[in-house]
């Protein structure tokens, strides 16, 4: 990569909250372990369930975090994604696609344990950041149950039964397990929906 290329990226890393702790010096050697790469809209860099290993740090554009198809989060310039499959050697558990072009520095995942290492303040900030995200799932999550907690409030007491006496000629009355006695019209609770698990 020619040395003129090499400082803008530097200049680059400088400005994102990642970097910020970083001298000039370490953002130059930064820059020279990273790899500059691009991604049209639409392209997916990372596959939920398959391989690919790689930490990656966005310079430009968004790309959308994607679990089972469902849009879960927007990064944009200065997040980064792909360091848990990077640190575990495991699948990733989510899609990340560009939304629009994208421009990244990646690091290969063998080399992303001596990287954070070498620069510590990196990997606390990285961790800062994990914390953050793991502060708004539980918020969202939160808030779900809330929800949820408010239709149970608001849901029926019963609902009827229609024995067969009353119920429209011409249609075939359900099957019933309570003892014949004790047919006809009655009130049973409602089934309750189940809690959402959480994501």
């Amino acid at each position: 990569m020619p040395e003129e290329q090499l400082e803008e990226i530097a200049d680059v890393l400088a400005g994102l909250a990642l970097f910020a702790d970083l001298t000039r010096p370490q953002l130059q050697a930064a820059a020279h372990t990273f790899q500059e790469e691009w991604f049209s809209e639409g392209q997916r860099i990372l596959r939920q369930g398959f391989s690919g290993s790689n930490f990656y740090v966005i310079m430009e554009g968004e790309a959308a975090v994607r679990i089972d198809g469902e849009t879960r989060a927007v990064l944009a310039r200065g997040d980064f994604f792909g360091e848990i499959s990077a640190l575990l050697g495991e699948p990733p558990t989510a899609d990340v696609v560009a939304l629009r072009p994208l421009r990244c520095v990646a690091l290969p995942g063998p080399e992303t344990e001596a990287f954070l290492l070498a620069y510590p303040r990196v990997m606390l900030r990285m961790l800062q950041a994990q914390a953050r995200r793991l502060r708004l799932r539980h918020h969202h999550r939160d808030l779900v149950t809330g929800a949820l907690q408010d239709l149970l409030h608001d849901e029926p007491i019963g609902r009827i039964v229609l024995g067969d006496e009353d119920r429209p000629s011409g249609r075939r009355p359900a099957r019933s397990r309570r003892p014949a006695r004790d047919r006809g019209r009655s009130v049973v609770p409602a089934a309750r929906p189940r809690r959402a698990a959480p994501y």
